[in-house]
């Protein structure tokens, strides 16, 4: 065996080779090993935990959702909170908005809403003015149908483009407001053919906004827009593939049977022909039990929602095809009727902001009338030429969001004025 190390003369003890010394000095290299591996996972799990604490922490709920910032988590309550208690108030108790079984919901007669700033003649319309009787033989009658951009949420009546639109036109011409917050292009037909006879307008305009066209596609508003306030069901138009429309879920699910409804949609008939149910958003995920993983998988499945909503607007869509369709059965049925039919695009601040930038988001559809010879009169491009450099479309909206403001109301009631002169 050969000494490692030492001299005899000098007293020094020679170190001969041992198994079990350098067995040892091998453990004392891997201890430094196995110490950083523990401390990576101790320090991975304590971060984790400690990311799971601030998430939480910042996680608030309001109205029966949990956010976390502007995102929502899921599962999504099949019916919130605030519908929840909107579908137990007795019909007598609401103020503006009632459920309707022919349309969904409609503006009650004499409504005022409860905070002061809409309220409705006898006719159900937003007006300060009764429906004359007789109609005056003198007068052309303009009725005016949509959703809650024709309606003027958010404004004072006379600061509505629709009230901007009846000064513009004089005395020998009276403008009507039949919108009604939260509509379909398919309620807003199913309005017009209520009030056809009762109003007996010479001309009759359909607003059609994007957003119009997605709730067309879905039975219950809370499907396609899971963050709305409303709550009840209504009926909607199904495009057969022989390009035939036909009228479901008419009349409406009752209010008291909508939370059952929902509660076990994918075994009811109208599961199949409802283009916006997404199991995934309202079912409990057992990965939900870590607010991290919650936080991550609701992002995942709300984007991929979001796309989907989206993709119904492109060229050859579900929302493009039965919007077009639509609106074909509006001119159809207005020409039978001998009144004077207008098509009038309304626009979000997307949409203007999207005219500005030149990607229009409204072109799929808008070429889709065009193919069909259908006119129509276009206010997202108008609007946005009035903004000065340095402008975004959101200030032609209140509170930078859907509704337009005074602002631009004014501009919109211009030009369809001018259109129907």
């Amino acid at each position: 065996m050969v000494p490692l190390l030492g001299d005899p003369l000098l007293g020094i003890p020679s170190l001969r080779y041992h198994p079990c010394a350098v067995t040892g000095s091998r453990n004392e290299q891997r201890r430094p090993w196995r110490r950083r591996v523990l401390f990576a996972i101790y320090a991975v799990v304590a971060g984790f935990l400690l990311l799971e604490v601030l998430v939480r922490v910042r996680t608030r709920e309001q109205e029966g959702y949990l956010r976390f910032g502007d995102d929502y988590l899921l599962p999504l309550p099949i019916v919130s909170e605030k519908r929840e208690m909107t579908l137990r108030v007795p019909l007598g108790d609401l103020p503006y908005l009632v459920p309707d079984p022919g349309m969904g919901w409609t503006i009650r007669s004499h409504g005022k809403s409860s905070n002061g700033l809409y309220f409705a003649n006898g006719a159900g319309l937003r007006s300060p003015r009764e429906l004359p009787a007789t109609k005056a033989a003198f007068r052309r009658r303009v009725l005016v149908v949509g959703d809650s951009l024709a309606h003027g949420d958010d404004l004072k009546w006379e600061e509505t483009w629709i009230a901007h639109a009846d000064a513009l036109l004089g005395p020998d011409t009276e403008v009507w407001c039949g919108a009604v917050p939260g509509y379909g292009t398919d309620q807003a037909l199913l309005r017009l053919e209520r009030l056809l006879p009762l109003i007996e307008p010479d001309v009759v305009v359909l607003t059609v906004y994007r957003q119009n066209l997605l709730r067309n596609l879905t039975f219950f508003r809370c499907l396609q827009h899971p963050r709305t306030a409303l709550p009840w069901s209504k009926p909607r138009f199904v495009l057969d593939e022989g390009g035939v429309l036909r009228l479901e879920n008419r009349p409406a699910i009752p209010p008291a049977q909508v939370a059952a409804t929902l509660g076990s949609y994918a075994d009811h008939g109208l599961c199949a022909d409802d283009r916006f149910w997404r199991p995934d958003l309202y079912a409990d995920d057992w990965r939900y039990g870590s607010r991290i993983w919650r936080v991550l998988i609701s992002r995942s499945r709300m984007s991929a929602f979001f796309a989907y909503s989206r993709a119904q607007l492109e060229a050859g869509g579900a929302g493009v095809r039965l919007g077009v369709a639509l609106v074909a059965r509006f001119i159809d049925d207005m020409k039978q009727a001998n009144v004077e039919p207008y098509v009038v695009i309304l626009p979000d601040t997307e949409d203007v902001q999207s005219w500005r930038d030149g990607r229009a988001l409204m072109n799929p559809f808008l070429a889709a009338l065009d193919e069909r010879s259908i006119a129509y009169v276009e206010t997202g491009g108008p609007l946005a030429d009035t903004l000065t450099d340095g402008e975004a479309g959101a200030k032609l909206f209140v509170g930078n969001g859907g509704h337009p403001n005074h602002r631009a109301a004014q501009v919109i009631g211009k030009i369809v004025a001018e259109a129907i002169r």
